[in-house]
């Protein structure tokens, strides 16, 4: 007779031989994770990011903890892709001047930004937004008042890269890195699919982006190492 049994490592065997999934009907109650240990955080210094694979033609609705520290830089890209001549972006960033947040979408010759000191540094922010024409933007529970702004040097060229996080790619190259922390980071499609819902994690001492849909470990396309939370036990 076969058994289902787990070990005092976590595994789990089903007859003696180790499994990685194990179901309950449809639900999903048990995974063998590629990693060590949950972390709370990722903490860029402004020189990893981590690419996604996500197209940067799509509209997107993000979901996401984060923190953002002091940059002698205008900008600080979170999540985002773009290119020049004429400017299209695609994501959001905090424009660290006037302390807000810049969101944009592809094809189009305006963006939107909350009021000014919205996003101030070293504090924990929750944030939902829509990288879509209905922007939307709502910070640690509270709907934030969006402007649009036109521009004339924006155009509706697409955009060849993937959208990357803790910076943006744009004509190749990454030009706005985020300097803060990322906690967790979940991103929807717009009827709320669930693309990418990406915890920290370590393999050793070396920092991932492990995704909860496709099993999947994000690493550093970057230079140097994230610098790592704490454990999660």
């Amino acid at each position: 007779m076969s058994y289902i049994g787990t070990s005092k490592i976590g595994k789990m065997f089903l007859g003696g031989t180790e499994i990685s999934k194990a179901y309950l009907g449809d639900e999903l109650v048990y995974q063998n994770k590629p990693y060590d240990s949950e972390v709370e955080y990722l903490e860029s210094t402004g020189t990893q990011w981590i690419d996604t694979n996500l197209s940067a033609m799509n509209s997107y609705i993000v979901r996401c903890r984060l923190m953002n520290f002091d940059s002698i830089e205008s900008y600080s890209c979170i999540f985002g892709a773009g290119v020049l001549n004429p400017t299209s972006y695609n994501g959001f960033w905090i424009y660290n001047t006037y302390k807000r947040l810049h969101l944009f979408f592809p094809s189009r010759n305006y963006y939107y930004n909350t009021d000014d000191n919205t996003i101030v540094s070293n504090r924990i922010y929750d944030i939902e937004l829509k990288l879509q024409y209905t922007h939307n933007c709502i910070i640690n529970g509270i709907s934030r008042n969006l402007k649009r702004r036109d521009s004339a040097s924006f155009g509706t060229n697409n955009i060849p890269y993937t959208m990357h996080l803790f910076n943006m790619i744009r004509a190749g190259e990454n030009i706005i890195p985020f300097i803060g922390r990322i906690y967790n980071f979940a991103v929807y499609g717009l009827a709320n699919e669930t693309l990418l819902d990406l915890i920290p994690v370590r393999v050793g001492t070396t920092g991932y982006m492990y995704d909860k849909v496709s099993g999947t470990l994000f690493g550093n396309s970057g230079t140097g190492d994230f610098v790592l939370g704490n454990d999660i036990t």
